[in-house]
């Protein structure tokens, strides 16, 4: 079972939104610098306040190298907008062009204009979907991002997630996959033995 696709730029921003907004271990990071600029913001602005306070006019050079360093930081620690992430994907060859995903039992391979590479369903992390994409992730921060449009219905994307989803749990449990497995989803209660 494959499907072929163009991967653009806006189906690679839906998957760095999807990533940032689905993850838990990027949400408390985020947290984290969000209230650390905050936190320096106040503490900055305290200081300001006293030392103005205190010496009636005199900033002191320190002060002022930290509220021209902050903005910096700010700019640095926030999610990269949609163009600094096109622009740096853009630097990748072989991304922006059309792919062949192909499943089997044994594997999921891929295939560009540039590389052709296979992976074992029991080194995958996990297969998720959203209403307009598939995201089969390889690793815990790259994943095939397939979008539903590339499939001529949606029951053709549900069969193949459901496809992939089959032989992935089947090569994290060990168990082996059938004929009929491969064929049907969920597969038939088995008889006997």
């Amino acid at each position: 079972m494959y499907v072929t696709y163009e991967l653009t730029p806006d189906n690679f921003w839906h998957f760095r939104l999807y990533y940032l907004r689905h993850k838990h271990f990027i949400r408390p990071a985020l947290m984290y610098t969000l209230s650390g600029i905050m936190g320096l913001a106040f503490l900055g602005g305290t200081w300001a306040a006293a030392e103005l306070w205190l010496t009636l006019g005199r900033i002191s050079w320190i002060l002022l190298l930290g509220l021209l360093v902050l903005p910096f930081f700010a700019f640095r620690m926030f999610p990269p907008t949609k163009g600094r992430v096109i622009k740096l994907a853009r630097q990748q060859p072989g991304l922006f062009c059309e792919h062949t995903i192909e499943i089997s039992p044994e594997w999921l391979s891929e295939k560009t204009q540039v590389n052709e590479s296979k992976v074992a369903w029991s080194t995958m992390k996990s297969l998720e979907e959203d209403p307009e994409y598939l995201f089969l992730f390889v690793d815990r921060l790259v994943a095939h991002v397939i979008p539903k449009c590339a499939f001529s219905s949606p029951h053709e994307a549900e069969v193949f997630l459901n496809t992939a989803r089959r032989y992935w749990v089947a090569a994290n449990s060990g168990e082996p996959i059938s004929a009929e497995d491969t064929a049907v989803w969920p597969p038939p209660p088995r008889i006997g033995p």
